[in-house]
């Protein structure tokens, strides 16, 4: 059934973050109305929200694809989760068994791999998808969450992030300019590039749980 097509979100995904990557390039290229090349600080605001992006894709494809694991949809090479309840009908009906009581779903490395102990054995595939790489979805939380926050906590967060791949937080470190950077724990990657393949990687995976 095609509503129940895990392809069909991983290819969704794939479109939205290759969209991600050639909006913060293509914003390299952009020069002003006097010829001028974009501000750097311009440049950093564009890889913020495109992160921003990157994010709500990634969390559209975890929803989406533990919602049609729960209808016994099978993955991308034909295997498939063994459920611990009832196999659910529709898409709705699995939405409203994971909502419960609750006002709205979280999809952090954490509660997604809480809700699938609960709903799959073993917890899998997200148990070993995400455990695999938790420590750099953790990092990617942070990130998104001092773009889209101004907390004191969020501002900490990040800050542990930066220190631990720079060992220091430079003067005027912003989200965009950190992903913007280079990861010299990983080989001197650009930040942005490292994330994006490490979401493609962690989605490749749970869409083709063998």
């Amino acid at each position: 059934m095609p509503a129940f097509s895990m392809q069909a979100i991983e290819a969704e995904y794939i479109a939205a973050s290759a969209r991600v990557a050639s909006l913060v390039n293509a914003a390299r290229g952009l020069v002003t109305t006097s010829g001028r090349p974009v501000h750097v600080r311009d440049l950093e605001e564009i890889a913020g929200l495109a992160v921003l992006k990157l994010t709500l894709a990634w969390e559209s494809f975890l929803e989406d694809s533990f919602l049609r694991y729960l209808c016994g949809a099978p993955s991308c090479v034909g295997g498939a989760p063994t459920l611990l309840g009832a196999r659910q009908p529709t898409l709705k009906a699995a939405y409203a068994l994971l909502l419960g009581t609750q006002k709205y779903l979280g999809w952090s490395p954490t509660a997604s791999v809480t809700r699938a102990s609960l709903h799959f054995a073993a917890g899998e595939p997200y148990r070993s998808a995400i455990g695999g790489a938790a420590a750099d979805l953790r990092q990617i939380n942070a990130i998104r969450n001092r773009i889209a926050h101004r907390s004191p906590f969020s501002v900490s967060e990040f800050q542990a992030v930066v220190v631990a791949e720079l060992g220091s937080v430079p003067r005027g470190m912003t989200p965009g300019r950190f992903l913007l950077g280079t990861l010299p724990s990983k080989g001197g990657v650009v930040a942005l590039d490292y994330y994006l393949g490490i979401l493609r990687a962690t989605t490749h995976l749970i869409a083709n749980h063998i």
